[in-house]
C-alpha cells in the first residue's frame, strides 16, 4: 500500500499534491485518493512476469478444496513424482487384463502366475536398489535410471514373442515374464524416490504430508486408466486382436518418454539461462565451503535437483531443501565434524537413526500386512464380482467390472489428501485398518446372504478399497518419507516398500488357493484379522511425532509468536476508526492515513497553528 501511495503521489503535480495534503484546499480529495489506494489490489502494479508467477502459484478451486494454500503443481519435483507414480501404477496393473486377452489368443500356459510373480520379484529388487541409489547419488539421477528402465521394459513387453536360442525355447509368456521382471525393477525404484522427492520438494512442514498423499493419488488415476484404455481399444480393434494387448503394454512407456522430453527441455532452458549470465563473475568459494563439495560428500548432494529448484522456484528455502546438507555440516569451525561426516556411509546413518527397530516395524510391518490384503483382494475381486453379477463372458465385461471397483476406490485418495494435515497420518492409518476389519468381518459373516443382495455386496466390497486408500494405502507410502532422517530416508523407504511387496507376493500366492480350500467367507474373516493386527502395529510402533513436527523449542516460539500477534491485533482494533484498514502507522504516515490535514506541529510554526485554528472557527 505504501508503494502504491508513492506511485500515485508521483503521478500528480506539486500543486495538486499540496491540495491532497490540505495545504491549499480541503482534505476530501486526499481522503478519496487514500480510499482508492487502500482498495487497490497488491497485484495491480505487478509486472507481467510477476503477475504470471503469482497466478502460477495460486491454487485453483480443486486444490483449495483439498486444503492447499499454494498451487502444488508449481513444483517441478512434484510434477516429476506424480507422473512417475502414474506410470508405475499403470504398468503394474495392466498385465492382469492383458493376460485375459492373451489367454484367448495363445492359450493359458501358466502365464498369469509367472508374469505376476516376476513383476513383484522385480519390484522388491527395485525398491531396495532404487532407495539406496537415491541416497548415494541423488534422487534425480536415480529417478532417471528407473524411468528409463520402465520405458525400455514397457516397449520390450509390447514386443514379446516366442524365442529360440540354441536348444532353448522360450514361450511368449516366458519372454513377457522376463521383461516384466525388469519393468518391476523400474516400477519398484519409483516408490521410495517419488515419496522422498515429494517430501523434500517443499520447505512447508504443514503441507509436506499432503503433497506426498497427492503424489500417491496418481496411483488411483493409473488404476482407473487401464480399464478405460482397454475398453476403448476393444471397441476399435476387437477382443481377439493381437495388436490390442501390445498397445496396452506399450502405452506404459508414454509417461516416461514425456518426462524425458521435459527434462531435455529444462536442461536447454538452464543452459540458455547460464549463458545469458556467463559474463558475471563466479562467487568465490570460501575455505570453509570447499570441503563440503569434495570427496564422497559431493555425491550426496543432488546438484541437479538444486539447480532445478533454483530455476523453477524463487524460494531460497527450496534451494536449501534440494541440497539437503545435514545440520552438522554447518558447524564449519569443527574440522573433526567435517572429517567424521565425510567418512560416514549410508549404513552409519541407518545405525544412528533413533528408534530404528520400532520405526521399521511401524513402516515395513504395516506395509507388509496391508499389501497382503490389497493384492490378495485384487485377485479375489473376480470371485466377488462373479457372485454379484455372474461370471463375465467377455473381456469387455471384465474391464467394465474392474472400472466399477476402481471408480469406487478413487475418492479415497482425495479424502486422504484433504484430511492429512488436519489429522495425524498415524490416526488416518489406524481408522483405515479398523474400517477394513469391520467391512471384511461383515462380508465374511454374511457372505451367503450378501450374494443374494448383489448391489450391497459390491458397495461393501468397494468400500474396503475406499478405506484402504483413505487409510493405510496412502499412509504406508507416506510415513517412511516423513519419519526417517533425510540422510537414509530413501533407503529405509525402499526397505519398507520391499517389505510391502513381499506381503503382496504372499497374498497373491495364497488367497485363491485358500478360497478353494476353506471357502470365500473364511478368507474374508482372515482379512479382518490381518486388519486388526495392522491396527495394533500402527498403534504400538508408528511414532506420533515425525521429522516434520516441531521441536519443543519451536512449539514454544510459535506459541509466543501467536500471543504477540493477538496483542498486536487487539491494539489494531483500538486504532481502527471509521472502517479504516486494520494496520497501525507511526509518525507522518499515521496522520496521512487519516481523514485529517497534516498537523501543523509537524511541518509548520506555532503561528501557523493559531491562524489555521482561528480560520477554522
Amino acid at each position: 500500500e505504501e508503494s502504491n501511495f508513492e506511485n500515485a503521489s508521483k503521478a500528480v503535480s506539486p500543486s495538486t499534491e499540496a491540495n491532497y495534503f490540505g495545504v491549499n484546499g480541503t482534505t476530501s480529495e486526499f481522503s478519496n485518493k487514500i480510499q482508492v489506494i487502500e482498495r487497490s489490489s497488491p497485484q495491480d502494479n505487478m509486472t507481467p512476469a510477476a503477475s504470471e508467477h503469482h497466478h502460477q502459484h495460486r491454487p485453483n478451486f480443486f486444490f483449495r478444496l483439498l486444503g492447499f494454500t499454494k498451487n502444488p503443481l508449481a513444483s517441478p519435483d512434484l510434477r516429476l513424482s506424480m507422473v512417475s507414480n502414474f506410470s508405475t501404477s499403470y504398468n503394474v496393473v495392466n498385465v492382469s487384463l492383458v493376460l485375459d486377452v492373451m489367454n484367448g489368443i495363445y492359450g493359458d500356459g501358466n502365464g498369469k502366475s509367472l508374469c505376476s510373480s516376476a513383476l513383484i520379484a522385480g519390484m522388491i529388487v527395485g525398491q531396495l536398489v532404487g532407495g539406496a541409489i537415491g541416497d548415494k547419488f541423488g534422487r534425480h539421477k536415480a529417478m532417471t535410471i528407473v524411468m528409463m528402465l520402465q520405458i525400455l521394459a514397457s516397449i520390450g513387453s509390447a514386443l514379446s514373442c516366442q524365442i529360440h536360442v540354441l536348444s532353448s525355447h522360450f514361450t511368449i509368456y516366458t519372454t513377457l515374464a522376463m521383461f516384466r521382471f525388469f519393468l518391476g525393477v523400474g516400477c519398484g525404484g519409483v516408490y521410495p524416490l517419488a515419496a522422498t522427492m515429494t517430501a523434500e520438494s517443499t520447505s512447508t512442514k504443514a503441507e509436506r504430508g499432503k503433497l506426498v498423499a497427492l503424489t500417491f493419488s496418481m496411483q488411483g488415476v493409473g488404476y482407473i486408466c487401464v480399464p478405460i484404455v482397454q475398453c476403448l481399444l476393444i471397441s476399435l480393434l476387437g477382443e481377439d486382436s493381437d495388436s490390442m494387448w501390445r498397445l496396452i503394454l506399450g502405452l506404459g512407456s508414454v509417461p516416461g518418454v514425456c518426462l524425458s522430453f521435459a527434462r531435455i527441455a529444462r536442461r536447454v532452458r538452464h543452459q540458455s539461462h547460464e549463458s545469458a549470465y556467463a559474463h558475471e563473475p563466479d562467487l568465490p568459494i570460501s575455505e570453509h565451503t570447499a570441503p563440503l563439495l569434495s570427496g564422497s560428500q559431493h555425491n550426496n548432494i543432488d546438484m541437479d535437483g538444486a539447480l532445478s529448484s533454483f530455476h523453477d522456484q524463487s524460494d531460497e528455502s527450496s534451494i536449501t531443501e534440494a541440497v539437503s546438507i545435514s545440520p552438522s555440516i554447518a558447524d564449519t569451525n569443527s574440522v573433526m565434524a567435517l572429517d567424521t561426516l565425510e567418512e560416514m556411509t549410508i549404513v552409519d546413518y541407518i545405525r544412528n537413526e533413533s528408534n530404528l527397530i520400532r520405526k521399521l516395524i511401524g513402516t515395513a510391518g504395516t506395509w507388509f500386512l496391508f499389501d497382503v490384503l490389497f493384492y490378495g483382494n485384487t485377485l479375489f475381486e473376480r470371485v466377488v464380482l462373479d457372485e454379484a453379477f455372474g461370471q463375465s463372458e467377455t473381456i469387455a465385461q471384465t474391464a467394465t467390472d474392474t472400472l466399477l471397483i476402481s471408480a469406487m476406490a478413487l475418492p479415497g485418495y482425495f479424502v486422504s489428501i484433504a484430511v492429512i494435515g488436519r489429522v495425524n497420518p498415524r490416526y488416518v492409518q489406524m481408522q483405515g485398518f479398523i474400517a477394513m476389519a469391520i467391512l471384511y468381518g461383515v462380508i465374511g459373516v454374511c457372505f451367503d446372504e450378501l450374494a443374494k443382495l448383489r448391489y450391497l455386496l459390491i458397495v461393501l466390497y468397494g468400500s474396503t478399497f475406499f478405506f484402504a486408500n483413505f487409510g493405510p494405502n496412502a499412509t504406508t507410502f507416506m510415513l517412511p518419507s516423513i519419519i526417517y532422517s533425510p540422510r537414509c530416508r530413501s533407503t529405509l523407504n525402499g526397505v519398507s516398500a520391499a517389505s510391502g511387496k513381499a506381503g503382496a507376493l504372499l497374498g497373491a500366492s495364497f488367497f485363491e488357493p485358500m478360497a478353494d480350500t476353506i471357502g470365500d467367507q473364511y478368507v474374508m474373516l482372515i482379512c479382518a484379522g490381518v486388519s486388526i493386527v495392522g491396527f495394533l502395529l500402527t498403534y504400538a510402533c508408528v511414532p506420533l511425532r515425525t521429522q516434520d513436527d516441531d521441536s519443543e523449542d519451536e512449539l514454544a516460539e510459535k506459541k509466543k509468536s501467536r500471543k504477540k500477534e493477538r496483542r498486536k491485533s487487539q491494539m489494531n482494533e483500538e486504532n481502527v476508526r471509521n472502517g479504516e484498514v486494520r494496520k497501525s502507522y507511526s509518525g507522518y504516515e499515521f496522520w496521512r492515513r487519516r481523514n485529517f490535514s497534516v498537523p501543523s506541529f509537524i511541518d509548520y510554526a506555532d503561528s501557523d497553528v493559531e491562524s489555521s485554528a482561528s480560520s477554522s472557527d
